[in-house]
């Protein structure tokens, strides 16, 4: 039987597709590049249509979300101007912004693909 991923369970598929886009870009497959993207992208959006995501997995759904529509690399992404995490990191608590940090870091470890988007978090 299966279930339906929980919020936590989304995000991290969310990163893990966005570290397998991450290197597929550096291989040059540009087409797994956009297909595990895109899968990047479901996941971070499942993450934030889950009512029971906290609002540090929202905020870091965003991220991924944002990044993922970055490698999609398909141009007019619709909604992409619009994610502004910087501005929703500082709306968190200190702790929140801790685990947010902690938990993107293990996505940042490697070096960014060049994207139009810029996917700091508030560095």
């Amino acid at each position: 039987m299966r279930t339906e991923p929980t919020a936590r369970d989304a995000l991290d598929d969310a990163r893990r597709e966005i570290l397998a886009a991450r290197d597929a870009a550096e291989h040059g497959d540009q087409e797994r590049r956009s297909q595990y993207a895109r899968s990047a992208i479901d996941s971070a959006a499942t993450t934030l249509l889950d009512p029971s995501a906290s609002q540090p997995e929202v905020v870091a759904a965003r991220f991924f979300l944002h990044e993922g529509l970055a490698l999609d690399g398909r141009p007019n992404s619709c909604g992409a101007d619009s994610i502004h995490t910087d501005e929703e990191l500082k709306a968190l608590s200190d702790d929140q912004q801790a685990w947010l940090r902690d938990y993107l870091r293990t996505q940042r470890e490697r070096q960014p693909v060049r994207a139009s988007y810029d996917i700091s978090c508030g560095r």
